[in-house]
């Protein structure tokens, strides 16, 4: 399960997030697979110069590169 904490949340409330035993092995997996051991994120962006997650259009955009690519 995945907690996200009331400070994080709209309404204040801890917001709970059971997870199967799959998406938490999943989940381990790709925190082992970082690049950047230390980023508190399980997908932290490639770019060195940026301290965070990846962007949200990024996996729209490789999506679109690689269906350009197969094309």
């Amino acid at each position: 399960s995945w907690t996200m904490g009331g400070v994080r949340t709209k309404n204040g409330h801890p917001h709970f997030v059971p997870l199967s035993p799959l998406a938490c092995r999943l989940i381990e997996e790709a925190l082992a697979l970082r690049s950047d051991a230390g980023s508190p994120f399980v997908f932290p962006s490639p770019w060195a110069r940026v301290v965070g997650p990846v962007s949200p259009g990024a996996l729209t955009q490789s999506t679109a590169d690689l269906f350009r690519a197969l094309d």
